[in-house]
């Protein structure tokens, strides 16, 4: 086995674009499986590692609240004399 995993009578497909490296099989390098809950089912989707982290941050920022407006003050009357 080489330094990617790969025996070496298995055949090269294709280059990882951010690596440069060897893609192990069919899958990318930086292979990496994300699991949504889509209607009560855990979906299982397998992609690159970058791209997933644009996945995860897009669910995140989807789920994650605005900022609530600052409340008006109330301003009491001055009752000193």
């Amino acid at each position: 086995m080489n330094g990617n995993g790969h025996k070496e009578n298995e055949e090269r497909k294709k280059k990882c674009p951010f690596l440069g490296e060897w893609c192990i099989g069919q899958n990318c390098a930086l292979y990496a499986e994300v699991v949504k809950n889509v209607n009560g089912l855990m979906m299982k989707s397998g992609m690159c590692g970058f791209v997933s982290l644009g996945v995860l941050l897009s669910e995140i920022n989807q789920k994650t609240q605005p900022p609530q407006p600052p409340r008006q003050q109330i301003q009491l009357p001055n009752l000193r004399g």
